[in-house]
């Protein structure tokens, strides 16, 4: 059943939500006014790969607010001028609450709220997010989500706070497109490395760090050869340096590639790694065999 929360614990929840947000997140409010602590857990979901929709009211928003919003590459947002509920919610928890995201109603008003599991409430819970729909097609588009398939890339591609050595500062916008070019694999982020699970195909998974390391545990160095048709790859992409070896397949770019943190190298780098990836992913889909690996 529905869990009652106070003004604080509305604020924990809200905070709470957002960070466990895997796939989408929902912001319904009539008044906004972001504080740091939570643009910086959006920001943080965004890099993540979480689609965000924010849907507001009453008044247009303030400049600044607005220069918030349009930062995010992976957030849309909607204004709805009868807009008095106040929902947010994720894939597995929501909050139907009293509270705006506006950071004088956290410090000032007696709030209250409910929060509902989607596992234990899931009628509720749906009936919720169809009327968050119905809310939604009533309102007027101000951003769309930028990574569409015409702009994945370009729109994908940005520096982000706290990544920035040469080894990591392509990782957050390699994340984020391939989250969205790749939707039936799994595409997880942690510990500086980017990892496609069962990809290109089952029992192999698809690390990229610094390197791309194709690791398959489950096949011989001969299967795996014969199923990337391993010749024919390395010769389409013979400006890169394979390693072949009994469980791994590691993939550097050329030596003289610049190791330099620029926005300019930023877009170089992501774009190598993403075309590495697809022809990889190409080669293995490919039914074409060859007779002869080494």
């Amino acid at each position: 059943m529905p869990k009652f929360l106070t003004t604080s614990g509305i604020s924990y929840h809200i905070e709470q939500l957002i960070i466990n947000s895997l796939e989408s997140l929902t912001l319904v409010t009539p008044y906004l006014k972001l504080n740091l602590n939570l643009i910086e857990r959006i920001q943080d979901a965004e890099i993540r790969g979480v689609k965000i929709t924010l849907i507001y009211g009453k008044n247009e928003l303030a400049p600044k607010e607005k220069e918030k919003l349009e930062a995010f590459n992976n957030l849309e947002f909607f204004f709805c001028k009868n807009l008095h509920a106040k929902c947010y919610y994720n894939e597995r928890l929501m909050i139907i609450t009293s509270m705006n995201l506006y950071e004088f109603s956290e410090k000032n008003n007696r709030e209250m709220g409910v929060s509902i599991d989607m596992e234990i409430d899931s009628e509720l819970y749906l009936e919720t997010i169809k009327e968050v729909q119905s809310i939604k097609n009533a309102s007027i588009i101000e951003k769309k989500i930028l990574l569409d398939n015409d702009n994945l890339i370009d729109n994908g591609i940005k520096m982000e706070d706290g990544f920035t050595e040469p080894y990591n500062f392509h990782l957050p916008s390699l994340f984020r497109i391939l989250k969205h070019k790749y939707p039936n694999f799994k595409v997880d982020f942690e510990n500086d490395s980017v990892i496609i699970y069962g990809f290109p195909f089952k029992g192999v998974d698809f690390e990229v760090s610094g390197r791309l390391d194709l690791i398959y545990g489950d096949f011989t160095r001969n299967e795996i050869a014969e199923k990337l048709n391993f010749l024919r790859l390395k010769q389409e992409l013979s400006n890169l340096r394979f390693f072949l070896n009994y469980s791994k397949l590691n993939i550097y770019l050329e030596r003289d590639f610049p190791d330099e943190v620029s926005d300019t190298m930023l877009h170089e780098k992501v774009k190598k790694y993403l075309h590495t990836i697809d022809t990889i992913y190409d080669f293995a889909v490919n039914e074409k065999k060859i007779d002869t690996f080494w």
